[in-house]
């Protein structure tokens, strides 16, 4: 058994009855609920390991109700617009690029990865806000489950591990 942010894991967890994102789509609905706008904590690692997922075991995704996610994509460009301040339209039109794909596309699994993309890209802006946490959390909310094995298991574990003790240090230097 292996303890992990207050919740034991199980052998069976491990083995195949755990979903990697559903857990994640439950970390970053946590994060979101910071105070003042902001989220909790900088979950880099977990938004790498979200997209690496995405990227290994996205299969093709139809026919899903995206107007929530392209509503919190859209708060994250106008966020960004609101610290860049100077008028940058280019994550504009990277925004309603991302959008109409989630609304006209048929197959929105390409779509959810560059949604990660430009997340990522952007993440020295946008890993603070609350908006960034309820997209990730509709990314994996909207995926449901990847297709993960024991190893992509055992390194999630690894990186809540991690990101735990980053915590733990954060709350200590307090």
């Amino acid at each position: 058994m292996k303890h992990i942010f207050g919740k034991i894991l199980n052998k069976n967890e491990l083995r195949g009855e755990f979903s990697i994102c559903k857990d994640l789509n439950k970390q970053f609905d946590k994060n979101k609920l910071g105070l003042k706008g902001f989220a909790k904590y900088d979950n880099l690692l977990l938004v790498q390991f979200a997209r690496e997922q995405e990227k290994r075991y996205g299969e093709p995704l139809y026919s899903k109700e995206t107007g929530y996610l392209q509503n919190k994509l859209e708060g994250v460009g106008q966020e960004l617009r609101t610290i860049r301040k100077e008028g940058d339209r280019s994550e504009d039109d990277e925004v309603t690029k991302l959008s109409k794909e989630l609304k006209n596309e048929d197959d929105i699994s390409d779509t959810l990865l560059r949604i990660y993309d430009y997340l990522l890209k952007n993440w020295d802006l946008v890993y603070s806000l609350q908006a960034t946490y309820s997209v990730l959390s509709e990314l994996t909310d909207i995926r449901g489950n990847w297709k993960s094995n024991s190893r992509d298991k055992r390194a999630y574990y690894k990186i809540l591990r991690f990101v735990e003790d980053e915590k733990n240090m954060d709350f200590i230097g307090k």
